[in-house]
């Protein structure tokens, strides 16, 4: 007994004291968390249990209504407040029902006032029918060349080629079909069609026709009325020079028999197919069409 004791006499006084704070933290620290911790649970239990007493109080004060509180609508005023009139209000309404007519009628006059400026319109109909049948003309051909375009869509594609008519600044209801039985421009319309279209599609199928030197076959016009069942023939008239051209007239019906009927004698084989489309990509290195020098010869230049 008398050794720990000396040995104990023998650690100096300051480092004594500081383990005995250290130990003394170290036991205090779980102490205190247990009790924070209790209270925050305790602090808990007893808002619930407040909550709950005032819910089943407030039940038995409205005889049996379990909506919460909160939930209830309650006047923001008296009812004596709202049903007696208002010193600012005009005609003894209230501010809120005031301030809701004075939006209906703001409403109700700016209706009227865009009603009538739709209905007083500018222009006559004489004024605008011209341009407006052009633009319904355009938007019927736009659906009679969709509706060509998934006709031709059941052709083999491995025998087929269809391409939007190639030459830029002409008419966009016009394709160009290559395949097994020769090389077609055909001109999607609505029936009963016009006079002038024969002229139209022969002249574009003779800039196709241009545009492949060499070719023994002829490219073959035709005007199709992709809504119409209608049975191929042959339309004729003389053109702008008196020269008589002709021009096939199809129905959208029969437009894939009409293409079949041709034979093979000028179609053209898979092989050209295959070199059509590789030198119809995009070459960047040279001009897609022959074009002339941009800049015109100067003249006299060539005297100095």
């Amino acid at each position: 007994m008398s050794v720990p004791v000396r040995l104990a006499f023998a650690v100096p006084t300051p480092q004594l004291l500081g383990v005995l704070i250290w130990w003394a933290i170290m036991l205090a620290a779980p102490v205190i968390l247990i009790r924070r911790v209790t209270r925050r649970r305790g602090g808990a239990m007893r808002r619930n249990l407040l909550r709950r007493r005032a819910g089943r109080q407030a039940a038995a004060d409205t005889g049996g209504d379990t909506t919460p509180t909160s939930a209830r609508v309650r006047p923001s005023k008296p009812f004596s407040d709202v049903a007696s009139p208002s010193a600012g209000a005009p005609n003894g309404d209230s501010p809120d029902l005031a301030a809701l007519a004075s939006r209906q009628r703001r409403a109700q006059h700016e209706g009227d006032t865009h009603a009538a400026l739709r209905s007083a319109a500018k222009l006559s109909p004489g004024t605008l029918e011209p341009l407006c049948r052009y633009v319904d003309f355009r938007r019927r051909l736009e659906l009679a060349v969709s509706e060509l375009e998934r006709q031709l869509a059941s052709l083999p594609q491995d025998r087929w080629r269809i391409e939007p008519y190639p030459l830029t600044g002409e008419r966009r209801n016009t394709l160009l079909a290559l395949g097994a039985t020769g090389v077609f421009v055909l001109s999607a319309t609505y029936a009963p069609g016009h006079w002038d279209d024969v002229v139209a599609v022969n002249r574009l199928a003779s800039k196709v026709q241009e545009l492949l030197p060499g070719y023994s076959g002829e490219v073959q016009p035709a005007i199709c009325h992709p809504f119409t069942s209608l049975e191929p023939r042959i339309w004729h008239r003389a053109d702008d020079h008196g020269d008589w051209i002709g021009a096939w007239l199809v129905g959208g019906d029969l437009v894939i028999e009409w293409l079949g009927h041709f034979g093979r004698v000028h179609g053209l084989s898979v092989a050209d197919l295959d070199l059509f489309d590789r030198l119809s990509k995009p070459n960047w290195l040279k001009p897609a069409i022959p074009t002339p020098a941009t800049w015109p010869a100067v003249p006299g230049a060539g005297h100095e």
